[in-house]
């Protein structure tokens, strides 16, 4: 049980971590322009 949150606790960091990092591209268009153009 404890394993489970465990794991469930790294998810929601994850999470977090790829929520501001979607917060940040949102602000800054510029840098989404530069993704895009090295995909």
């Amino acid at each position: 049980m404890r394993s489970l949150q465990y794991s469930l606790l790294i998810t929601l960091q994850y999470l977090d971590y790829l929520t501001e990092d979607c917060i940040n591209l949102y602000r800054n268009p510029q840098l989404l322009k530069i993704i895009n153009w090295a995909i």
